[in-house]
């Protein structure tokens, strides 16, 4: 596809919702969801020390990562798939979400994607599951 337009709802977050996908709010776990970007090193940084201030707080926390990613995190971690491979993703980040629910989780670290090809659109998902908490490291 050459000519892809992208309508205004997603992008700025205002205007009326074509479809229920597309409003502000989409399904979002009871826990609080946080997007973490920037570059992995600082990510993964910045996560373990969340997730050790949360663990002395008695504040039940995990990470969602990629497969590749999984290894370097201390606590509590699940995998949505590979980075390589968007199409798992987008098909597992849901049940992952839920799964997160069913555990009871009272935060929820996510890796952010590259906002490219389909990783846009997963992107679009998270941000609404997470009401928009993007932390940039």
């Amino acid at each position: 596809v050459d000519n892809v337009v992208i309508d205004d709802a997603i992008l700025c977050n205002n205007g009326v919702a074509k479809s229920p996908g597309m409003k502000y709010k989409h399904y979002a776990p009871c826990g609080d969801v946080f997007i973490i970007n920037g570059e992995f090193e600082n990510v993964y940084t910045y996560i373990n020390n969340i997730l050790k201030e949360d663990k002395q707080k008695g504040i039940k926390s995990i990470v969602i990562a990629s497969e590749e990613n999984i290894k370097n995190y201390d606590g509590n971690v699940m995998s949505f798939g590979s980075k390589n491979d968007l199409s798992t993703i987008a098909k597992n980040i849901f049940n992952v979400l839920r799964l997160c629910d069913s555990q009871n989780m009272d935060k929820i670290y996510i890796e952010a994607l590259k906002e490219e090809g389909l990783g846009f659109s997963i992107m679009n998902r998270l941000k609404k599951a997470a009401s928009y908490n993007i932390i940039n490291v």
